[in-house]
C-alpha cells in the first residue's frame, strides 16, 4: 500500500506547496481513498503535480469537520462515496461544512461505528477513550483509518484529536490484532507550544512500550516534539517528518 500526503504544514523539496492542513491519497487492495482534503484547493493543484488523478476515488474520507481537513470539499468535481461521522457537520469553532450543500455533490455515509472500506482497510468512527490524558472532549468526530497487513497494523490519522493512544488502541480492539507496524499524520502534540508536554512524554512512553516500528509525523506535532520522539525512542522506532508530496510505501 501507498501514502501520498497531497497537504501537509511542511515543505518539501519538490515543486508542491503547503499550507496549514492535511490531505492523503491512499491507495491499498484495489481501492484509492482520499483522506482529508487540507483547508484550500491546494490539493487539487498538488494532486496534478504529483500525477494523482483524484477522479479515480473510490472513497473521501473525513478525519473530522475542522477546516483545516476539509475546506473546500464543496470544489470537489466528481460524485464519490464520503465517509465521516456525523459530528463533522455540527456548528462549532472551526467547522465550515453545510450538509445540505454537501449531500448535493456527495454520497454521504455517516458512521459512529467503525465502516469497511476495503478487505484491508477501515474507518474506525467514533474512538472511544481509553487514556483520559489525551482525548479533546470537544471534537468527538475525529477517526482514522486502519489498514490491516501481514506486518501489523498501519493507522493513518487526521488530526489526532481523540489521542493517538486512543487511536491505536481502538484499532487494535476492532482488528483483533496487537502489532502496530506504523502510524502516520497529524498526532496533535502541540505545534506552537514550545516544550515537550507531558502528554507528549506519555506517547512516546506509549510508543515504545507496544513497540511501534515506525512513526510518520507531522501536521499539529511541532519539530521540537518530533526531535523528542527521535531521540526517546532510538533506533527502536523509525520516526519520520512528513511533508507534502512526501510518498510512502509500506
Amino acid at each position: 500500500m501507498k501514502i501520498t500526503f497531497l497537504v501537509e504544514n511542511r515543505k518539501g523539496d519538490n515543486s508542491c506547496k503547503s499550507e496549514h492542513g492535511l490531505s492523503q491519497w491512499i491507495e491499498v487492495d484495489d481501492k484509492r481513498i482520499l483522506f482529508d482534503l487540507g483547508a484550500s484547493k491546494l490539493y487539487l493543484k498538488n494532486a496534478n503535480k504529483l500525477g494523482v488523478d483524484l477522479a479515480t476515488a473510490d472513497f473521501i474520507v473525513l478525519s473530522h469537520g475542522h477546516f483545516d481537513h476539509c475546506g473546500k470539499l464543496g470544489c470537489f468535481a466528481y460524485r464519490k462515496p464520503l465517509i465521516c461521522h456525523p459530528y463533522a457537520f455540527a456548528k462549532r469553532k472551526y467547522n465550515i461544512l453545510n450538509k445540505n450543500k454537501i449531500i448535493k455533490k456527495l454520497d454521504l455515509i455517516e458512521s459512529v461505528k467503525p465502516y469497511k472500506i476495503s478487505e484491508s482497510a477501515y474507518f474506525l468512527g467514533e474512538i472511544p477513550c481509553k487514556y483520559d490524558w489525551e482525548k479533546d472532549n470537544d471534537v468527538i468526530d475525529d477517526s482514522a483509518i486502519v489498514l490491516k497487513t501481514p506486518k501489523g497494523l498501519i493507522i493513518t490519522s487526521g488530526c489526532a484529536h481523540s489521542g493517538i493512544c486512543n487511536t491505536i488502541e481502538y484499532a487494535k480492539e476492532i482488528c483483533k490484532e496487537d502489532r502496530i507496524y506504523a502510524v502516520l499524520g497529524g498526532f496533535h502534540l502541540g505545534f506552537r507550544e514550545k516544550g515537550v508536554s507531558e502528554k507528549a512524554m506519555k506517547t512516546i512512553e506509549y510508543f515504545k512500550e507496544n513497540e511501534v516500528e515506525n512513526a510518520y509525523m507531522g501536521h499539529c506535532t511541532s519539530d521540537e516534539i518530533i526531535d523528542a520522539f527521535k531521540e526517546k525512542l532510538g533506533g527502536a522506532c523509525n520516526v519520520v517528518q512528513i511533508y507534502t508530496g512526501m510518498e510512502v510505501e509500506l
